[in-house]
């Protein structure tokens, strides 16, 4: 090292500090600045140990110094590549006023460095973060595990920010009692068919009606790919029960027809007559969830809806025309209002007109199937408590 650190010995006599200020913090002061300066050297001037050696002192001096050099250590360390971990992680967890600066800027803090953050620090810490460019999927992982819907908003709205398939499942059920997050949520690359589908529950009319219009998809190119499979599994008898299950979500055909014999009424559109004609009950529901090749317990949750488009999605994918949607909608009380176009009624009829039977068919297989198969636990959960 050419610069060397100049100590004035007694012989020099101290100089008078100014009024009201320990002598010492200059010194300190002096000394922080000087380790600062040496850290940060390029490469070509000091070697790795030397650096770390720095470091070490470094992070002794800070842990007993003022804001002020605090502050002033964090925009120095921000903007280096190499800078010292152990520094780094200090003044990464100081008060956010100072580790801010090195939350954002640093790159020299790696995914292990944020995830410490994270699980260690302060909400306002994870927020900052949560905006750096990039975030990747561990860190993010480890951001929603804090359940902090200011934290999930924010890392929503970062385009930079990179979500795994579990921090979109636990930001979906989170959705349900945070609906501010529904919005970002739905602009999401990430967010899968299944996720929003289940969303859908308790999604508002807006919300509702951007899931159909990015979800809701015809499945003809499975249909294509499938079609030869279709006879094989009718021939086999000992089908794979599996297989039976993913040709039941791919095939154009959803109503069963073996229940329809069954039933009392014959068909779905005798049944409906006649729930409009005696009143919708419970035995209706079994009668037509069957009918339509649907779990009790999926049709239980389309007729209690509070909105009333999980309905047309129901008529539209078993094929049933328009009159027996309004007849359904009749059975079950509720009102009509045909000049409101906000109404549950006009919300609904603009879904049945809008959705084609393939697309409404996908929509009701889903969420005859994912509720069971394709969601977490939490997901499951959330959609269980809606």
């Amino acid at each position: 090292m050419t610069d060397a650190l100049f100590i004035p010995g007694p012989e020099s006599g101290p100089a008078d500090p100014p009024p009201g200020r320990d002598p010492r913090l200059k010194a300190r002061g002096l000394l922080v600045r000087r380790l600062i300066d040496i850290v940060a050297m390029p490469g070509s001037r000091i070697s790795p140990q030397e650096r770390n050696m720095c470091g070490d002192l470094l992070l002794e001096m800070l842990a007993e110094s003022e804001d002020e050099l605090l502050s002033l250590a964090a925009r120095r360390v921000s903007t280096l590549s190499d800078a010292p971990k152990p520094v780094l992680r200090r003044l990464a967890c100081a008060p956010i006023e100072i580790s801010h600066v090195v939350l954002a800027d640093s790159t020299a803090l790696d995914q292990s460095d944020l995830i410490a953050i994270v699980r260690d620090g302060q909400i306002a810490h994870c927020l900052v973060i949560a905006e750096r460019n990039p975030v990747q999927e561990a860190v993010a992982d480890t951001l929603t595990e804090r359940d902090d819907p200011a934290i999930s908003q924010v890392l929503l709205q970062n385009p930079f920010a990179q979500i795994s398939h579990v921090a979109m499942d636990r930001i979906t059920a989170a959705s349900r009692v945070t609906p501010e997050l529904m919005a970002p949520l739905l602009k999401r690359p990430e967010l899968k068919t299944s996720q929003a589908l289940v969303a859908f529950w308790w999604a508002p009319a807006e919300a509702r009606a951007q899931i159909f219009r990015r979800f809701a998809v015809e499945r003809s190119l499975l249909l294509e790919s499938a079609a030869d499979i279709f006879a094989l599994a009718r021939d086999n008898l000992q089908s794979d029960r599996v297989v039976a299950r993913a040709l039941n979500f791919i095939e154009r055909r959803q109503r069963d027809r073996a229940a329809a014999e069954a039933s009392r009424y014959g068909s779905l559109e005798l049944a409906i007559e006649a729930a409009a004609a005696q009143g919708f009950s419970v035995d209706f529901t079994r009668d037509l969830s069957a009918m339509a090749g649907i779990r009790s317990s999926t049709g239980a949750r389309i007729f209690s809806d509070f909105g009333g488009e999980p309905l047309a999605v129901f008529c539209k994918a078993v094929g049933l025309k328009r009159r027996y949607l309004g007849l359904l909608w009749r059975a079950m009380q509720r009102p009509v209002h045909d000049e409101d176009p906000h109404s549950h009624w006009a919300r609904t009829s603009y879904a049945y007109e809008t959705l084609s039977t393939q697309k409404a068919q996908t929509v009701l297989r889903y969420w005859n199937w994912s509720l069971t198969q394709s969601a977490s636990p939490g997901l499951l959960q959330a959609s269980d408590a809606a």
